[in-house]
């Protein structure tokens, strides 16, 4: 941006007292740079200079070479390295700086390229198009050895380059390889680090360097000590050390930086003694905590000037914007031929003379994502704007440029236009709302804003925006060990989901749930129940899932009534049915099973010699079981009879009825002294001597052809 202005204001510069015309030294105009604005003063009378001025709010001067290592090593580098410089010319010229341009590439020699070989010494350019058709054929690989002759390429572009006076001097070098000096005894270099630092800072240049080791299987590394030295030189002249595959901005920024804050003073002194004389002029700030020198020395001599000729004397000065009033006062002694001079002068605190100093502060901001999007989307990009300066910044415009994946969608208007911002740490705010495309998710999508103001350079910005990819569609899947129940039990249902994360819970139906929005609640359903699982993370993932809780019938068991038999006689057990009810397939367990002809079956035969309680216990396919027990009674004999042999009558209950005795069938139990001992068939009591009694002993089965007697 660019804009010029007439401002016409107190006195500024003025003769000392005593010092006449036309018998000494005149000053035909001084300059000052300050906060890179040119203010002219030029003589109107013989008095004092007129109080009128032009006040350039444009960019102020700077000449920058490139130092450009050019050997072998550096090729992976070489095609990237054009297209930096490239662009970064591109941003000067759209900066409308006062610039030129010059190289000095090398190896184990320089070469600085002079774009006007008919002037003396060595020209820089300000034809960028011209810079750019060497830089195209000035750039080659070069074999050399390990090491290269960077501070001869500083050097020579600091001794060798025609400087301007009144421009700020950088240097942007180049290298991935260690430095030769005079210390190293291979004569190839004419240069120590130590003169090379001494010449940096006493011409006031800005050293930037780009550096990084080569790879240790291409060749040896910049030593430590020599990449110690690059730092040390780089921050002691104001600028930086940097990797090579480092974006330039920072370069940018920082040159924008130092203009922003460059001050210099100017002096044309016309000769006026009446004859050829030694010229001395001296720069004497009337306070050195406000006003010193940065580089130069404040004593300029020059040879014999011819009467009536004028020579042009510059400082570059450093200037503490807090001092204001006389504090930003100096003097510029003038003397030779026996005469002295002294003039008057002050950066004052005038508007046009104060500086704007904008800083941009903005947080790039943190996305998260979710299944479907990511968050927030549209994402308010902020910027805050102050101007820490001791000048109002007017006509403020701030751009966005966005890139692929992103879209402006609302806020301030692009550009977005701001009328002033106030000094002394006044503030405004921008805003735009950026969209997100779904196909920058899971990638780094850059932004750039300039910030343009009509007192001083613009200023670029860039940012990175990360934004991640979208979040897998979550799975979940409800666990139950016991998925069916028996009535009155319960069970626990354990849900997983993958990914892990901040989700939130909804069972459905709530009904025996022992928390609903809990992830592994316990469920007491009444009856069978499908619940249903719901999953979200507040936003839009979601997923579900259900289980059936089956609750088996209940089992109804009837073991049957009481049953009375006699002795030895058989029956059979168990309801009718047994049970009812129940999961699936039912199973049956009588106990005790001694007397049953298979104790797994609903209705068993049971032939028991005591009377015994059966108990019947029925399970399901679920585990669910219930029981019920019965009797079987055994009846008391209905009478005895006896049976006689020569030396004992056995006694014989009888387990049957009278019809069976009387009919001679049924069964007996011959009881020995206090023991049942077995049974035999009864034979007609009419045959007392008829066949023969069968009696199961522990001896095996006996029998007697005995006289069988019935009471």
């Amino acid at each position: 941006m660019g804009n010029n202005k007439i401002i016409s204001f107190i006195l500024l510069v003025g003769i000392a007292a005593g010092a006449a015309f036309g018998e000494g030294f005149r000053m035909d105009f001084m300059d000052l740079n300050v906060g890179g604005s040119t203010r002219l003063f030029s003589s109107r009378a013989p008095e004092y200079f007129e109080a009128s001025m032009v006040c350039q709010l444009d960019t102020g001067a700077v000449d920058i070479v490139f130092c450009m290592d050019t050997s072998r090593s550096m090729e992976p580098y070489i095609a990237d390295l054009e297209v930096n410089i490239i662009e970064f010319i591109d941003s000067i010229v759209a900066r409308g700086y006062d610039f030129r341009l010059g190289a000095v590439p090398f190896d184990d020699s320089t070469n600085i390229w002079d774009f006007n070989p008919s002037a003396p010494g060595n020209q820089m350019t300000a034809d960028t198009a011209e810079f750019i058709s060497w830089l195209d054929t000035g750039v080659s690989e070069i074999a050399s050895d390990s090491w290269e002759v960077s501070l001869d390429a500083i050097c020579d572009a600091l001794r060798d380059y025609q400087w301007r006076e009144d421009a700020l001097r950088i240097i942007i070098m180049f290298t991935n390889e260690g430095y030769h000096s005079t210390d190293d005894d291979t004569n190839l270099s004419d240069e120590s680090f130590a003169g090379t630092m001494e010449l940096v800072l006493e011409t006031g240049a800005v050293v930037f360097i780009a550096a990084s080791s080569r790879p240790a299987w291409v060749g040896s590394p910049i030593p430590p000590y020599q990449m110690a030295n690059f730092i040390l030189l780089a921050d002691t002249s104001g600028g930086r050390l940097d990797s090579l595959t480092e974006d330039w901005t920072f370069i940018l920024n920082d040159v924008v930086d130092l203009i922003s804050t460059f001050t210099s003073v100017s002096a044309m002194v016309i000769n006026e003694t009446g004859s050829a004389c030694e010229m001395h002029a001296e720069f004497i700030p009337l306070d050195s905590t406000c006003m010193s020198l940065h580089s130069d020395n404040p004593l300029h001599s020059e040879e014999t000037i011819p009467d009536g000729d004028a020579h042009r004397f510059f400082w570059k000065v450093i200037l503490d914007s807090t001092c204001i009033g006389t504090n930003r006062c100096f003097e510029i002694a003038v003397w030779g031929g026996g005469d002295t001079d002294t003039f008057y002068g002050c950066i004052t605190d005038d508007s046009c003379f104060g500086h704007t100093d904008l800083v941009l502060d903005h947080t790039t901001p943190t996305l998260s994502p979710t299944c479907l999007d990511v968050h927030p989307n549209p994402v308010n990009l902020t910027f805050t704007i102050t101007n820490n300066g001791i000048r109002p910044a007017s006509d403020v415009v701030m751009t966005i440029t966005p890139y692929s994946g992103l879209t402006i969608v609302g806020g301030d208007s692009n550009p977005a236009e701001i009328d002033a911002i106030a000094y002394d740490g006044g503030s405004a705010e921008v805003s735009w709302e950026v969209e997100i495309a779904p196909e920058a998710f899971g990638t780094e999508q850059p932004y750039r804003v300039l910030l343009e103001h009509a007192e001083g350079s613009d200023l670029f910005y860039p940012y990175m925006l990360d934004i991640p990819d979208l979040q897998p569609q979550p799975e979940v899947t409800i666990l139950c060990e016991d998925s069916i129940l028996c009535p009155g039990e319960c069970a626990d249902l354990n849900s997983a989901v993958d990914p892990t994360g901040v989700w939130y819970y909804s069972w459905t139906p709530v009904d025996g749930l022992s928390d609903p929005g809990a992830p592994n609640p316990t469920a007491c359903p009444l009856t069978t129940t499908v619940y249903k699982l719901d999953i979200t993370d507040g936003v839009d993932c979601t997923d579900g899932d259900s289980i059936t809780v089956i609750v088996a019938d209940s089992i109804f068991v009837d073991a049957g009534s009481t049953i009375e038999i006699f002795p030895g006689r058989y029956t059979t057990i168990g309801g009718s049915p047994t049970a009812t009810g129940g999961y699936g397939d039912l199973t049956y367990e009588w106990t005790p099973a001694e007397g049953l002809d298979d104790p797994s079956i609903p209705n068993p035969t049971a032939n028991p010699f005591f009377p015994t309680t059966y108990t019947v216990i029925v399970t399901d396919d679920a585990g669910c079981f219930q029981c019920d027990s019965t009797q079987v009674q055994i009846k008391p004999p209905l009478g005895y009879i006896y049976v006689q042999d020569e030396f004992e009558i056995l006694e014989l209950r009888v387990i049957d009825t009278l019809d069976a005795i009387e009919s001679g069938n049924g069964v007996i139990m011959v009881t020995m002294p206090g023991d049942i001992i077995g049974g035999a068939d009864l034979v007609d009591s009419t045959d007392t001597w008829a066949s023969p009694v069968m009696i199961q002993t522990t001896h095996g089965i006996r029998s007697w052809r005995h006289k069988i007697y019935t009471p």
